[in-house]
């Protein structure tokens, strides 16, 4: 009960004590025989204005004892048998009325915090459904962000091939993701865990190409997982060895693997890098993931035009033997 409740709750208890000393004055002017005692009775209905099952339960005795009392200070109208009979007919039917308002009671309470319960529960659920709508929008934002980038990339390399592909692809991906430096590297051998950059922008630049040792590196681990690698934040500790985080002060990181078209095997790689932590490492690592595929496929093309430019020039030198 609170405090705002505290002083009803006291002034409805102290009219059903008035009550109940007003019925016990009146038996007590009037001789044992008259049923004056039954009007207990409607002093214990009077506690369902209370909350409290407890107070029902006093009231109920308070009346008893004024009833027991009056029945030793009023004369007798008619046998004793007869008033006494009264008297505990009287008592029985309080009593069946208190345990009736109690039940009525526990009922209201049993209800009240039921449906309190499941005001709560509502509550609950419709934060979560606003939680989860919020999500949602999110998530139809950044897929929309992440079309939208696609787009845009794709329309930017699509007419061109080979290397100006390359650096057209590294440049456009560092500025959709904010990356201060990104490259596109294809794998020279496995077994000598070397990657060779085929582009590299870095700080609003395209820079010079170079060769990358796997060893120790996080792109040792998209190479070796043929799935993509991402370090938010901290990458540099993570990788205290590698020599290309440490000259390029990265924080954060994103690589994919490029999977041949065909065979499905590691042919290369594009990497992320930033010296700052990564806001949306998830969008940056779906795009990655999706243009993943076109450079594949530029690579593996550029790789069969360069067997079949070696084969022509091949069997042109063959030619010229035999002639």
């Amino acid at each position: 009960m609170t405090s705002t409740e505290d002083g009803p709750a006291t002034n409805k208890l102290l009219g059903v004590i008035a009550c109940a000393g007003a019925v016990f004055a009146a038996d007590l002017c009037l001789p044992l025989g008259y049923a004056v005692g039954a009007l207990y009775t409607g002093v214990v209905l009077l506690t369902l204005r209370l909350r409290s099952p407890a107070l029902t339960w006093g009231v109920a005795a308070l009346c008893s004892v004024l009833m027991l009392l009056d029945m030793g200070l009023s004369p007798l109208a008619v046998a004793w048998q007869i008033a006494l009979s009264n008297r505990l007919f009287s008592l029985a039917i309080l009593w069946l009325t208190a345990l009736a308002v109690v039940l009525k009671k526990n009922a209201d309470t049993a209800l009240r915090q039921a449906l309190e319960g499941l005001d709560a529960e509502v509550k609950a659920r419709t934060v979560d459904l606003r939680d989860a709508n919020q999500r949602l929008e999110l998530e139809v934002q950044e897929h929309l962000r992440l079309q939208d980038a696609v787009k845009r990339i794709a329309e930017r390399v699509a007419a061109y091939s080979g290397s100006d592909y390359f650096r057209r692809l590294a440049q456009a991906i560092a500025e959709a993701t904010g990356a201060s430096h990104a490259f596109v590297g294809e794998l020279l051998s496995r077994e000598d865990a070397v990657v060779r950059a085929l582009s590299v922008y870095a700080e609003g630049r395209t820079e010079d190409n170079f060769e990358y040792a796997l060893r120790h590196t996080p792109c040792e681990r998209v190479i070796a997982n043929k799935d993509a690698c991402v370090f938010p934040e901290s990458v540099s500790r993570e990788f205290p060895e590698d020599r290309l985080l440490a000259q390029v002060g990265a924080e954060s990181y994103v690589g994919v693997p490029l999977l041949g078209p065909v065979t499905r095997e590691v042919i290369g790689l594009i990497v992320v890098m930033d010296r700052k932590p990564m806001p949306r490492p998830q969008m940056a690592t779906a795009l990655l993931l999706i243009l993943a595929s076109l450079a594949a496929a530029e690579l593996e093309r550029m790789k069969a035009e360069s067997r079949l430019r070696r084969l022509s020039q091949a069997i042109e030198q063959t030619a010229d033997l035999v002639t």
